[in-house]
């Protein structure tokens, strides 16, 4: 699977989005990491993770922001 974070501002009239995403990570339904990724576009840009997942297994994206500010993303997956 192919897993796209995206920093576009979604809610322009919400004021808490001037934040950025720092780094996103795929883990699996035992915890373990199946891939990471820090965030290298500036506000507006994206970033993908490609994985492979295995039968019987869940999947989740945890996305981590900055410190100091709210941010918003996007996640969205396509079969690779």
């Amino acid at each position: 699977y192919d897993v796209t974070v995206s920093n576009d501002t979604w809610d322009y009239t919400n004021e808490n989005y001037v934040g950025n995403v720092s780094n996103f990570k795929i883990i699996d339904s035992t915890g373990t990491t199946k891939a990471s990724q820090a965030f290298h576009s500036d506000f507006g840009g994206s970033d993908t993770l490609t994985f492979t997942a295995v039968e019987g297994l869940s999947y989740y994206v945890q996305v981590t922001g900055i410190s100091y500010d709210d941010a918003q993303y996007e996640i969205s997956f396509d079969i690779a």
